[in-house]
């Protein structure tokens, strides 16, 4: 992947993990609002979009580092060869 598509890939990642985290602030809010039969889904569900959204910035996360280090791999590179 060159720097732009990983650029871009970390953008849309970072995005997806905002929006799984405000779904899940939504859902949170209207638990009180339901019926007592409905609640304990609705913790499942939030319970579950957390978990996958903290899988996703783990994921984001090595993402951002893969970036650094070849970022810092072309750098080197470029100084081995200018020397």
């Amino acid at each position: 992947m060159d720097r732009d598509a990983l650029s871009v890939h970390i953008d849309y990642l970072e995005e997806e993990v905002k929006k799984m985290d405000e779904r899940a602030d939504r859902t949170e809010a209207m638990i009180p609002t339901v019926e007592s039969t409905k609640q304990f889904a609705l913790r499942q569900l939030v319970s579950g979009l957390r978990d996958e959204a903290s899988e996703r910035r783990k994921y984001l996360a090595l993402m951002k580092q893969n970036a650094k280090q070849k970022g810092a791999n072309r750098l080197t590179s470029r100084l081995l060869s200018a020397g």
